[in-house]
């Protein structure tokens, strides 16, 4: 029995012994000596126990000479068949016996990216998959033309020696499948069942690159995957066995990557990892739609990036133009606006820390926007709760209090202002109440569809000489306010901006001070 498959078959026997042997002194003790008795009896006793020299494959030098139906007795350095890997000394293959020992581990940290074990050549490996596949469809389709008397000079023997030739191009790639001593099973079929499950392999190989290669990568991705591939070299192994060969030394290392990978990922694998539970191959149809359905995610998420990616710097153009305050700036946020509606119905969150690092330091520069689209408004309303609890954006430049301002601290110097939307920003507040000198400045958080029976005690008040409604995060329920401002004689001012003192002081001079002049003439 070849050692690969001797450790694969022994791994699950082990792990069932060790599990009740922690619990069961007797067990543990009867393990102890049954590895100090196999240690002993392997001891080497002489130096006559020299080691063997390795078992060599069979040579496929008759099939290129065109008797491919003779095995030849022995390999020579560079033939076909000598690229079957030679087994290794016993010593280097088995581990050191650690029966009834409790051997800790070393610590394992979750790793920050999907790790891949080192030694293992996913690309090559893959590439040897699809040569088999071919290999596999080869086999069938040579003893379909043997069967039917098909010439073996000009139909059969030209397509060995191709693909002879270029499985020897290929590192250690062995297609015993189209060696002479292969199996040769009466239902053709079981090849194809062969081909298409090393193609779900290479398959999932080349998606596990992919993953890993990806700076946004998601890890139910990675599991998912993980999975698949899981239930694909499981099939490959049933369909191997089903044909009558022994084993497929790709398969074998397939399934040490992939338990190597999820142990380093911590990552468990419920389904076809252990010789009692095999995939059929049989099943290689519902196996590719699953990958094929995964690629296509994978890709459809690729492409998504790509636009989000384009779409992103392009808005940081267009911020950067707003800031700058060219001539065109009114046009330019009306493209932000569109961009920005763009990234948020394709997927990007509202919330999304990128975005809302380019838009928080121009966005109370904003100008009226009538209707804005619902993306831009949940980007508007996220922002405005981040600067509700964040010290401010540093201004790309620093303003200087308008005259209109210094006209607004008089009219309501000692009086209170309410204002009504938004989160308040402290800070914003602050602003507001040492620029127009006032009392206090009430500042009423909105939500969506909020009713009006809460703003009205804090509107009422004596002290409230007038009421600003933040317009652009307001519900439309609030226009209501209007006529509760109205019915206590108070003015309002709707204010589609920010809060900077300048803006908020020329919606006022523009809205109701005629009124507060009159006001204060009194």
């Amino acid at each position: 029995m070849p050692f690969d498959k001797l450790l694969a078959s022994l791994a699950p026997l082990i792990e069932r012994c060790l599990a009740p042997a922690q619990s069961d002194p007797a067990l543990r003790e009867q393990l102890h000596r049954f590895a100090e008795a196999l240690l002993e009896l392997t001891a080497p006793t002489s130096g006559l126990d020299a080691p063997r020299e390795p078992p060599v494959a069979p040579s496929d030098a008759a099939a290129q000479s065109g008797s491919w139906p003779m095995p030849a007795p022995r390999v020579e350095a560079g033939e076909f068949g000598s690229q079957l890997e030679k087994a290794e000394p016993v010593s280097e293959l088995l581990p050191r016996l650690t029966l009834g020992q409790r051997t800790p581990g070393p610590a394992v940290s979750y790793p920050e990216r999907f790790s891949t074990p080192e030694g293992h050549d996913l690309a090559q490996l893959e590439t040897r998959l699809r040569m088999k596949a071919e290999g596999a469809r080869w086999a069938a389709r040579r003893r379909e033309l043997l069967r039917s008397d098909a010439p073996f000079d000009t139909e059969i023997e030209p397509m060995d020696r191709d693909i002879i030739v270029r499985a020897k191009a290929i590192p250690d790639c062995f297609l015993w499948m189209n060696h002479p001593s292969s199996p040769s099973p009466e239902d053709l079929s079981l090849y194809e069942d062969l081909a298409r499950c090393f193609e779900c392999v290479a398959d999932m190989l080349v998606i596990l690159r992919t993953i890993q290669s990806a700076a946004n990568a998601v890890r139910t991705e990675f599991e998912l995957a993980l999975d698949l591939l899981a239930e694909a070299q499981s099939a490959l192994r049933t369909a191997v066995e089903r044909l009558g060969a022994a084993t497929d030394t790709d398969q074998i290392k397939v399934y040490n990557w992939l338990r190597v990978t999820a142990a380093e990922n911590q990552f468990y694998i419920r389904r076809h990892f252990r010789a009692e539970d095999p995939a059929d191959p049989k099943q290689w149809p519902d196996l590719v739609a699953r990958i094929d359905a995964l690629d296509r995610r994978l890709h459809k998420s690729h492409d998504r990036d790509k636009v989000r990616k384009k779409l992103l710097g392009k808005l940081r153009h267009k911020v950067q133009q707003v800031a700058d305050n060219t001539p065109d700036a009114e046009e330019q946020w009306r493209a932000v606006v569109a961009i920005v509606d763009e990234l948020v119905n394709d997927g990007l969150p509202p919330s999304n820390c990128e975005l809302r690092d380019l838009l928080a330091p121009v966005i109370d520069d904003a100008p009226p926007l009538a209707d804005p689209p619902k993306g831009f408004q949940l980007v508007a309303r996220e922002i405005d709760r981040y600067l509700s609890t964040t010290p401010p954006v540093t201004a790309t430049k620093a303003a200087r209090l308008s005259p209109e301002v210094e006209q607004v601290a008089k009219w309501l110097h000692g009086r209170s202002l309410a204002l009504v939307g938004g989160d308040r920003r402290p800070k914003a507040a602050e602003a507001l109440k040492a620029a127009f000198g006032l009392r206090e400045l009430v500042w009423i958080a909105s939500r969506e569809h909020e009713s009006l029976e809460g703003f009205k005690p804090l509107v009422a008040q004596p002290d409230v000489a007038i009421v600003v409604l933040a317009i652009r995060w307001s519900s439309h329920s609030h226009g209501g306010i209007k006529s509760f401002c109205d019915d206590l004689g108070k003015p309002m001012v709707r204010l589609p901006r920010g809060y900077n003192p300048n803006q908020v002081a020329h919606e006022i001079c523009q809205q109701v001070g005629q009124i507060l002049a009159a006001e204060h003439a009194t």
